[in-house]
């Protein structure tokens, strides 16, 4: 590049403001070694989902599902039971209702017009924080069952904002347990709202119990999971409904190990066996900037 007279500092390629703009740095490549660029092995076309899938409010997050659902009929028990989520009915009913009281949408969706699809993740895309037009590669967040493979499933976690009480918008990390939607059987006159017209997630919440500044050689939240007891007295993690387009952002927790880890632990099981966990803000240079710029 040198021999070219292709300056190595501050020299990337400066692209039109367009969306479909991906990879500044490969386009550079290609613009001052165009004979080179056999040589050169990119990554892999970034998929834009802005195009068809499902935005969020302020048209900056695109999430997308894909077409046919992994679970295409199941009812609340058979979710309550594959899933392990004993309040599946309580946790979607009080959506139901909040949402119908803060919007002049109402419903009288009842399980008896339908059924509920489910899927095993979603893709969540953002723009760049530092370029509003390059859009950044996809993110699977993950939501599977327990099974053989996976005993107590195999669920991803995200920072999602959601209404408080007082009206304030809060953000949240909440490990996703299920995407669904619901579905209206054929021959049903009943009409979804559209809060219930895209995927909504079941997710079981954490509570932040220290900051950056309270553990500076860390520089980490630290999150602990959520719990509530039913009627019956039963204490369980706390979850809830809420929509895909909530979710900001996917996050990686890393257990509050101790002074030793359990051999029997693995990536698969250590978010639902450990009870503590910081929230890694150094994944990449765009999680660093959200947390460090728009988070709490």
């Amino acid at each position: 590049m040198t021999s070219r007279g292709a300056s190595l500092v501050n020299a990337m390629h400066a692209e039109e403001d367009e969306v479909e703009t991906t990879n500044p740095t490969l386009s550079w490549v290609l613009r001052v070694l165009p004979d080179e660029v056999k040589s050169v092995h990119g990554p892999r076309p970034v998929r834009n989902h802005f195009l068809k899938g499902i935005l969020s409010g302020d048209a900056q997050t695109a999430f997308q599902v894909n077409v046919t659902p992994d679970y295409r009929s199941l009812s609340p028990t058979e979710i309550s039971t594959k899933y392990a989520l004993p309040d599946f009915d309580c946790t979607l009913a009080n959506f139901i209702t909040h949402s119908s009281m803060s919007g002049d949408e109402n419903t009288c969706w009842d399980p008896k017009y339908g059924c509920y699809q489910a899927w095993n993740k979603f893709w969540l895309q953002l723009h760049s924080a530092f370029q509003q037009h390059v859009i950044m590669p996809s993110r699977v967040v993950q939501a599977y069952p327990p099974s053989d493979d996976y005993p107590l499933g195999n669920c991803d976690t995200v920072l999602i904002d959601t209404m408080a009480i007082d009206g304030q918008m809060t953000s949240h990390v909440a490990q996703v347990r299920l995407i669904f939607q619901l579905v209206v059987q054929r021959g049903s006159n009943l009409e979804l709202p559209s809060y219930l017209s895209n995927p909504l997630l079941y997710v079981q919440f954490f509570n932040f119990i220290s900051s950056p500044a309270d553990h500076p050689e860390l520089a980490m939240w630290t999150v602990e999971h959520t719990y509530t007891q039913d009627q019956n007295g039963n204490c369980h993690r706390e979850g809830a409904v809420v929509q895909v387009t909530d979710v900001m952002h996917a996050v990686e927790l890393i257990p509050v190990y101790g002074k030793t880890v359990a051999k029997d632990v693995s990536s698969a099981t250590s978010l639902e066996t450990y009870e503590h966990f910081f929230l890694n803000n150094f994944v990449d240079k765009e999680s660093y900037h959200t947390f460090s710029t728009e988070f709490v």
